[in-house]
């Protein structure tokens, strides 16, 4: 570790998708037990050969011997570029933004798509100092009409995340909470679905999970529905609206 102890104010380039993040080297080393691990067993490897090739210069060139101003010249510095993949740019620019003391940034932050990002982010790379701050954001931001698929697919998400499904859990009871109270009459249930087509399976999963809801007979051929909504006789997808029909 002293090598990269040495190197703590080299910058490192984070290359996510279009965007080119520089971090100095010392805080991923200092916040992440991954990137200790990686420019650990890097900058070893570098310093090794680097001076390898300082001794054998000095054999090879003995004029140089008494060359003060050849001793002192430092070689250059060269950043290291890492790929981050499967993460989006901005959820990676925010978490360093909020490790390097810009927390402003973070509490502005409404989109639960970037916000569940930053938690897979951190989890994936083991940084854990942030988890706390993005956590509270995500109970901060309010849910509504136009966030509430973002909101539910960001659960789908965290609740994969062994450490993070008690944020999803809560997530998704305010979620329930929501989508219970404003979804109150058969017309906006069923602009919501039809809003919502594209991503009918977080739209059924809300639906069966939400008290104003229940799955009974299809209503094309009267046999029984399957649990996620579909006969498994006619293939009809059925939601019946409890609240409204009994």
């Amino acid at each position: 570790m002293a090598e990269a102890n040495v190197n703590a104010n080299i910058p490192v380039i984070l290359a996510c998708e279009n965007e080119y993040i520089a971090v100095p080297m010392g805080v991923l080393v200092k916040e992440s037990t991954v990137f200790r691990s990686m420019f650990s067993e890097n900058w070893s490897a570098v310093t090794a050969n680097d001076k390898q090739d300082c001794t054998e210069k000095e054999n090879d060139n003995p004029e140089h011997e008494n060359d003060d101003e050849t001793k002192d010249k430092s070689p250059p510095i060269v950043p290291q570029v890492v790929q981050i993949q499967g993460f989006k740019s901005k959820g990676v620019q925010l978490t360093w933004f909020w490790i390097q003391g810009y927390e402003i940034l973070l509490s502005k932050c409404e989109d639960f798509d970037t916000l569940s990002d930053m938690l897979a982010f951190v989890d994936f790379y083991d940084i854990q100092r942030p988890v706390e701050a993005i956590a509270k954001q995500i109970e901060a931001v309010e849910i509504n009409d136009a966030n509430l698929i973002a909101a539910l697919a960001s659960v789908d998400k965290m609740e994969k995340i062994e450490s993070f499904k008690e944020i999803a859990c809560k997530l998704e009871t305010r979620i329930k909470n929501f989508t219970e109270s404003s979804f109150n009459t058969p017309n906006k249930v069923s602009v919501f679905v039809t809003t919502n087509a594209d991503n009918m399976h977080l739209v059924l999963r809300l639906l069966l999970k939400c008290d104003n809801f229940t799955i009974k007979n299809c209503r094309r051929c009267g046999n029984k529905t399957q649990s996620n909504g579909y006969c498994c006789y006619c293939g009809h997808y059925c939601v019946h609206y409890c609240r409204f029909t009994s």
